[in-house]
C-alpha cells in the first residue's frame, strides 16, 4: 500500500499545533488508516512552537518532528522532503490544510511525479487580497518569461512521488521562491507534472510581510538566472 508524506514546514504556528494538527492528524487516522506520516520542520520559531508539538508528538507516532535553529523557509521544506520516508509527498502550509488536495493529488500521482496545486488555474477559487493576487501572477510571467517555466502557478500546495523529487531538493539552494527552483529542476529532468485548481482563503495575516517578502524574492530571481543556466546545461 500507498504510504503518504505530509510535509509541513512551520515558524511560530502554537495556534495551528493546538488547534488544527491534533484535527488532521485524526482525519489521516480515518482516511488512510494510519499508512501515512506527517513531517513537521519547526524553523526558529519564538512563541513556543517546537515544545508545543514535543508534547504533542509523545501521543502521535506518526508525527515526525524536526527542528532547525534559524528560520529559514527554503531548509524547512528541503529538510521536510529529505526526511519523509513515504512514497507520495504532499507538500502543505499550516493556514492552509486542503484534505480535497490531499486526496486528489494522490490520485494524480497515479500517472504524474509532480502535482501542483495551483492557485491561478480557477481565479474564482481564490480569495485572497487582490495585491497578493497580483504577487502570483507577476512571479509566475516572470518565471515563464526568463525561465520557460511551463505552469500557472509556483508556490502553495504539491504532491510528488518523492523518490523523483529527493535528488532534486537536494540540489536546491533558494530559500524564498525554493519551490519555483524546485519546479524548474523538475521541468528539466521531463518528470511528469500535472496541475489542478485549488481553493485559497487568507485565514490569518502572513508570518513574513509582504514587502520583505518580494526584496529577497527580487534578489532569489538573480540568483536563479545563473542556476537556471546551469540546469539547463545538464
Amino acid at each position: 500500500m500507498t504510504k503518504i508524506s505530509v510535509l509541513i514546514p512551520v515558524y511560530n504556528e502554537r495556534a495551528f499545533v493546538h488547534d488544527n494538527l491534533p484535527e488532521l492528524i485524526q482525519w489521516l487516522n480515518k482516511t488512510f488508516d494510519k499508512n501515512y506520516e506527517v513531517v513537521i520542520v519547526e524553523n526558529g520559531s519564538t512563541d513556543g512552537t517546537y515544545e508545543a508539538l514535543s508534547i504533542l508528538a509523545e501521543d502521535m507516532p506518526q508525527l515526525q518532528l524536526h527542528t532547525l535553529k534559524k528560520a529559514s523557509f527554503g531548509n524547512a521544506v528541503r529538510t521536510a522532503i529529505m526526511k519523509a520516508k513515504g512514497d507520495i509527498g504532499i507538500l502543505l502550509n499550516a493556514d492552509w490544510l486542503d484534505r480535497d488536495f490531499i486526496k486528489n493529488s494522490i490520485k494524480e500521482c497515479d500517472t504524474n511525479d509532480f502535482v501542483i496545486g495551483s492557485k491561478l488555474l480557477d481565479p474564482t477559487l481564490d480569495s485572497r487580497p487582490l495585491f497578493r493576487k497580483i504577487a502570483s501572477k507577476s512571479l509566475t510571467f516572470l518565471l515563464k518569461k526568463s525561465f520557460g517555466f511551463e505552469y500557472s502557478d509556483s508556490h502553495g500546495l504539491k504532491a510528488f512521488r518523492l523518490k523523483k523529487v529527493q535528488p532534486l531538493i537536494r540540489l536546491c539552494t533558494l530559500n524564498e521562491i525554493i519551490e519555483s527552483e524546485l519546479l524548474l529542476r523538475a521541468q528539466a529532468a521531463h518528470l511528469n507534472i500535472t496541475e489542478i485548481p485549488v481553493a485559497i482563503e487568507e485565514i490569518r495575516a502572513p508570518r513574513i510581510s509582504f514587502v520583505k517578502r518580494i526584496h529577497s524574492m527580487g534578489r532569489e530571481l538573480i540568483t536563479l538566472h545563473a542556476i537556471s543556466n546551469k540546469i539547463q546545461q545538464k
